[in-house]
């Protein structure tokens, strides 16, 4: 009957068109691999329901009988390309394997050879034909093909696996998926029901109709929610990270763990499905992203640094992903040097009160001894013990500066320029010098540093007979100028020195504290050889942001 046949023909002209038009569309699926899986499932598929519609359509037997075999050889291929795609989809290594890849083709081969010489051996199939209720071609499949067949069927169901494991994994909402892939393999029912007797159907492979529905609902209907189900795979993605990893779903539930995570956080073996909060409560409960997260296993302490991302794939939210980085050995040694600086701190405090109080009984000594003497060369003596214990008075001022805040910085913040300079300068026995703050900025500092930076420029201006001081900052360079006396440029790097008195004793150690205030900040501080109205300090690297006036 020419309906039927032209029917039958159809059908699977048609699944052919549709799985080759879809091949373009592909694009849209981002992993290469689940890409290249899918378009050769297409393409292999669409080949074998066209070669299937030719066979129905021609009256040759001998052509009918060789287009069978090809179509034969196109659904084995797909069974191969079926389990790359189900493989990358879900996230495996399995089609990534040589040893696998090599064993897939040598199979092939094998099972092709067997089909196009069964001519000769005879021992896969025996052909003949029935005129009802059209002239096509009636298979008898010996054992051979039987067992090639159930094999083909088993792997089949392998990906099948793969697919039904992740989409019921992925905690997503995936009833359309579970619909199209319950669709691609439901035309092995007809198949398989075809070789009853009196069933009606003709004898024909119709799995390339399930894969044109598949491949047509996933790339036209359901491609977002198609691409957005979770691919992580430990054997591809998460063990491979050093790092602790905690997939989540959007109600915060624990979906997938990698080896790092579970050393960690031992609480979250077998936690799949459960909330966050109940397996690792110290990551719900983490602080600020990116701050450091304190846990202790095996009776110590371990600190990580958590970081939150969200999982969107288009506009669809998948979840989140906790990524915690172990810094146990850098946030040890931060909080040793802090314990450290702590200690510094402590000791400079306690050394500047003793000498401090040692210089002040000098000081009330002396003035008493001077009281007490009327000799005009004794009192001279005790006028130059006074100066020199005024000096000590300053250099303990100094020393206990560089002890304080000569250390390494743990963080900044923004400072406004304008106004810790005005600060410094209400702070310091300025004279009668005035201050000129050309332009305001907000920069990084630790405000203490920065204001005793500037409290030591403007001390050495003062004693360096400065009448003006100048505080500017242009770009990422802030810069103190003081109309002074002038230092030579061959000796400006001995003015930066401890071990020197360059421009004169009283400078005492003023410039090179103001030299290292700066370079706990990172930036370079150096003498301006090009300014010759007095002496001007040039500080590079400063980060901040011009404050429009």
């Amino acid at each position: 009957m020419l309906p039927v046949r032209l029917a039958y023909g159809t059908t699977f002209g048609v699944a052919g068109l549709l799985c080759l038009v879809a091949l373009p569309r592909t694009r849209v699926l981002s992993d290469v691999d689940t890409r290249r899986g899918f378009a050769a499932l297409l393409a292999l598929c669409g080949l074998w329901a066209w070669t299937t519609a030719a066979q129905l359509l021609v009256d040759m037997v001998a052509l009918k009988t060789a287009l069978y075999t090809v179509g034969l050889s196109f659904g084995f291929a797909t069974i191969f390309a079926w389990l790359y795609f189900c493989s990358a989809f879900a996230g495996r290594r399995f089609h990534r394997e040589p040893v696998l890849q090599a064993l897939a083709l040598g199979i092939y081969l094998l099972v092709a050879g067997l089909k196009f010489t069964n001519p000769i051996h005879g021992r896969y199939f025996v052909v003949t034909t029935d005129p009802t209720p059209f002239p096509h071609l009636v298979v008898q499949r010996l054992p051979l093909d039987l067992t090639i067949t159930t094999f083909a069927y088993v792997l089949s169901a392998a990906g099948f696996y793969l697919l039904f494991r992740t989409l019921r994994r992925s905690e997503y909402r995936t009833q359309s998926l579970w619909v199209l892939v319950l669709a691609a393999g439901l035309p092995a029912v007809p198949s398989m029901a075809a070789a009853v007797p009196g069933v009606g159907l003709l004898d024909l492979n119709y799995e390339p109709i399930g894969v044109a529905v598949f491949g047509l609902g996933v790339l036209y209907f359901v491609e977002e929610k198609f691409v957005a189900v979770p691919r992580f795979g430990r054997e591809r993605l998460l063990d491979e990270i050093d790092d602790a990893v905690l997939v989540l779903d959007g109600d915060d539930r624990v979906l997938e763990y990698n080896a790092a995570a579970l050393d960690t956080f031992p609480a979250i073996r077998g936690a799949t499905g459960r909330p966050l909060d109940e397996v690792a409560p110290e990551i719900a409960a983490a602080p600020d992203d990116g701050d450091v997260l304190t846990v202790r296993r095996d009776g110590e302490e371990r600190y990580l640094v958590c970081r939150e991302s969200e999982l969107t794939v288009g506009t669809t939210d998948i979840g989140t992903v906790f990524a915690l980085t172990d810094v146990t050995r850098l946030e040890r040694g931060r909080r040793e040097l802090r314990r450290q600086n702590e200690q510094l701190d402590d000791f400079a405090a306690a050394v500047d009160h003793e000498l401090r109080n040692t210089v002040s009984l000098v000081e009330g000594y002396t003035a008493l001894a001077r009281a007490e003497t009327e000799d005009p060369a004794a009192d001279e003596a005790m006028a130059v013990v006074e100066r020199t214990a005024a000096r000590m008075t300053s250099i303990v001022g100094d020393l206990t500066t560089l002890a304080r805040y000569g250390q390494t910085l743990d963080e900044t913040v923004p400072c406004r320029l304008e106004a810790v300079t005005r600060v410094a300068w209400k702070r310091t026995d300025t004279d009668e010098m005035s201050l000129t703050v050309d332009g305001d900025a907000t920069v990084q500092a630790d405000p203490d540093r920065l204001a005793e930076l500037f409290e030591a420029v403007f001390e050495f201006a003062t004693v360096n007979g400065a009448g003006r001081v100048t505080v500017g900052y242009d770009g990422d360079a802030l810069s103190i100028a003081g109309d002074g006396g002038r230092i030579p440029p061959d000796q400006h790097v001995a003015a930066m020195d401890y071990n020197a008195a360059v421009p004169s004793a009283e400078a005492r150690m003023l410039l090179p504290n103001a030299q290292t205030l700066a370079t706990v900040h990172g930036w370079q501080a150096d003498l301006d050889p090009e300014y010759d109205a007095g002496v001007r300090l040039h500080i590079t690297g400063v980060d901040g942001e011009t404050v429009a006036g």
